[in-house]
């Protein structure tokens, strides 16, 4: 009984062994095939971001440079988030829900100085938006230590509703603006898009919505729909 038992237990801690290096390799290329799709994603969208928060036309000569440090900084938010966060699932990525303030400012610093130099202008520009960034991360904080992130719930759901509601407005503001080449920064400049060669920019953007408002059973076009949004 003795040597049945011996290839028994020898068996069964090679099975277990095996399982243990399964799970190890799939968790790990899971875990790395996740990373490469969300750089893929992320990357052209923090190039999207530096070109709607520096939309003013002074930044235009400077928008290499500004679109490689929104990426550095995107990068520096994502590894601190990663690192840092207690929820052991946590992806950082940068959210949109900034960009209207952030080039609210970048904006009017532009129309403020208008007449200096155009350096002096960019570095202003970033030296308050990292003020504004650092500024708002404290006062998360600060709320966070301080337990009162409950009072967030009395604000009333039609005011966060429209602000979410305005944020998707600019947004597709922001696209269309980048797709087109033409200023679109609200309702009286929508006119702009209104020529021959926006015609097909409105056709693809209709003919998105409406595909991504069908139901989709597939996985593939749930993952699709996903990447695209």
């Amino acid at each position: 009984m003795a040597p049945c038992l011996r290839v028994y237990t020898h068996s069964y801690n090679t099975h277990s062994l095996t399982h243990t290096l399964y799970s190890f390799t799939a968790s790990f290329c899971s875990i790395h095939v996740s990373s490469v799709v969300q750089a893929i994603l992320a990357i052209p969208v923090m190039y999207g971001y530096a070109a709607i928060v520096f939309s003013d036309q002074i930044y235009h000569p400077f928008m290499p440079s500004l679109a490689k440090l929104m990426l550095f900084s995107s990068i520096i938010h994502s590894i601190s988030f990663c690192v840092l966060s207690t929820i052991p699932f946590a992806i950082g990525l940068v959210q949109d829900a900034g960009l209207i303030f952030l080039s609210k400012i970048a904006t009017d610093i532009a129309i403020r100085l208008e007449g200096e130099d155009p350096e002096t202008i960019v570095a202003t520009s970033l030296v308050v938006i990292a003020i504004g960034t650092i500024t708002l991360g404290l006062v998360l904080v600060l709320i966070g230590r301080a337990k009162l992130a409950k009072f967030v719930s009395f604000l009333p759901m039609p005011v966060i509703g429209g602000y979410l509601g305005f944020i998707g407005f600019f947004c597709v503001e922001a696209g269309l603006s980048l797709a087109s080449g033409k200023v679109v920064n609200g309702m009286e400049t929508w006119h702009n898009l209104m020529n021959d060669r926006s015609v097909v920019l409105w056709y693809v953007f209709f003919s998105f919505l409406f595909f991504s408002a069908q139901p989709c059973l597939h996985l593939h076009c749930i993952a699709s729909l996903c990447s695209a949004n």
